[in-house]
């Protein structure tokens, strides 16, 4: 292209002369948009964000407050009676267990029934209100046929605070083994 061409004459066949605005490019979508941006441009257009006060789900349509944040306590050790304790943890963990599985045969696939698992244990632990305890569920299902399992955990904390329990059961075709770790939250 020589210095006599006009550069507003090369133009590619996707440009269009706006009277007020002048040369628009105009581009064609090549792929949809990600659920996510189409889920931010719609918080966006809220007025929302990462610090929105409120935002709508979409599900059901309505509006849900965010947390509340709390200022730091300071406290470094659980109220007195207040903490992890391991004898009521066990024998929760070892009722769900026996009731869960008592029937069950045990599937390759049974990656389900310890989700199921580690959900209804952890709600039912919740129920016994251990307040600034951290709940961690940890449980192992396996095919009941003489092999031999080793299981270790290890784990930074606080040992006047913090504390675990451990619980098993099997029946003719499987075992379990249910841990539940509680971690102080200061």
């Amino acid at each position: 292209m020589d210095d006599s061409t006009d550069k507003s004459s090369v133009r590619s066949h996707s440009t269009v002369d706006h009277p007020v605005y002048g040369p628009i490019c105009y581009r064609r979508r090549t792929r949809k948009p990600s659920r996510w941006s189409v889920v931010s441009r719609r918080i966006s257009m809220m007025g929302g964000g990462r610090n929105a006060a409120m935002f709508r789900s979409s599900k059901t349509s309505t509006v849900v407050p965010p947390k509340p944040r709390l200022e730091n306590t300071y406290k470094m050790d659980p109220d007195t009676g207040a903490g992890f304790k391991h004898d009521k943890v066990e024998q929760e963990v070892s009722v769900i267990l026996e009731r869960v599985l008592k029937y069950e045969e045990y599937d390759a696939n049974c990656g389900r029934l310890a989700a199921r698992l580690t959900e209804l244990i952890k709600s039912k632990i919740k129920e016994l209100h251990f307040s600034r305890h951290k709940l961690v569920v940890h449980v192992v299902i396996g095919s009941q046929q003489g092999q031999s399992l080793e299981i270790a955990s290890q784990c930074l904390w606080n040992q006047s605070t913090d504390n675990f329990c451990s619980a098993w059961y099997q029946n003719g075709t499987l075992f379990a083994i249910a841990t539940v770790y509680g971690v102080y939250f200061e």
